[in-house]
């Protein structure tokens, strides 16, 4: 993907692994390409025990590590392992600010 294309990722949805484990699917357009369709898969560990993922969580993980992937590399493979490392940095990021909605009078 070239640096200036404006890029639309959706997120397509998941397979349960035999693990126990997750693949999530997304793709990305961008106007001087092919739709790209890229998965990411997360072992069962990671959904387990006290400091475990949930789905909705999973998927922010993903995207967050697609945005990293999409501004760094040229070339992009089509499926990632999300590590330990990925979870605890996404953990750090900042929560996303949502405007409230304005109070109806």
């Amino acid at each position: 993907m070239q640096a200036h294309d404006k890029q639309n990722v959706r997120y397509l949805g998941f397979e349960c692994g035999r693990d126990g484990g997750r693949r999530l699917d997304f793709s990305v357009d961008a106007p001087s390409q092919e739709r790209l369709l890229i998965s990411f898969d997360i072992a069962g560990i990671f959904f387990a025990g006290e400091k475990r993922i949930l789905l909705q969580e999973a998927a922010g993980i993903c995207y967050a590590k697609l945005k990293d992937i999409l501004r760094s590399e040229a070339e992009i493979s089509k499926c990632f392992l999300i590590t330990g490392n990925d979870i605890v940095q996404y953990r750090q990021l900042p929560a996303p600010r949502y405007r409230s909605a304005k109070p109806v009078s």
